[in-house]
């Protein structure tokens, strides 16, 4: 009888004690799933974090992926600023005459076309005022080599007043074209200048480039 007892009573320690081991298994496996979960959790928030960062960092440079976030067309719509001729300028209003007005009135309601038309037999004359106006007529109707043609004359005549203005209008024609080294040379020839007209301007597209 007494060794029935003591083997019932080691049989049911031996039950207890699979049953306590199970359970401290079972706990410990539940702490190791959360561990994992947490570690998981912690892993991907600081990558998230990670990511914003950067983001934030490319966003406040106007930079991602070493591209301008701001496309190159907002760019140019941004800081194109429409050159505004007076018939007080220096441009020979005898030459003219009343083909003048018709022009002004054209490029005054954007019809870059017809202003184009006008003045581009007149630029031919040299007439630096109107080789600019034709250079910046014939950008904002994407005629890039005719515009070309007449800002480079302009630069190279070295004018102390509309060299600058050329540079600037040429510097966004390559923009407008992808030309981005090429822009930023140009911009950075008026961004190292104090005096220069759209010294200012320049500055601030480099910066966003």
């Amino acid at each position: 009888m007494n060794v029935d007892f003591t083997i019932a009573f080691e049989s049911h320690q031996d039950n207890n004690l699979c049953q306590t081991i199970k359970q401290i298994c079972s706990v410990e496996s539940t702490v190791s799933k959360k561990v994992n979960t947490c570690f998981k959790t912690t892993f991907w928030i600081l990558l998230l974090g990670l990511l914003v960062s950067t983001i934030s960092i490319l966003f406040n440079n106007n930079t991602f992926f070493g591209w301008p976030w701001m496309s190159k067309t907002s760019l140019y719509d941004n800081y194109f600023e429409e050159y505004t001729p007076s018939i007080q300028s220096r441009c020979n209003q005898d030459a003219l005459g009343s083909d003048l007005v018709s022009f002004l009135t054209a490029y005054r309601s954007k019809d870059y076309t017809t202003a184009l038309n006008i003045v581009q037999p007149l630029a031919n004359g040299g007439d630096i005022d109107l080789l600019l106006l034709a250079g910046i007529g014939a950008l904002e109707i994407d005629k890039f080599e005719i515009s070309t043609l007449y800002f480079d004359q302009i630069i190279d005549l070295n004018d102390y007043y509309f060299t600058d203005h050329a540079k600037w209008y040429k510097a966004l024609l390559l923009l407008k074209t992808k030309k981005y080294k090429e822009a930023k040379n140009l911009l950075t020839e008026l961004a190292v200048d104090p005096s220069a007209d759209h010294h200012d301007e320049s500055v601030s597209l480099l910066n966003r480039l």
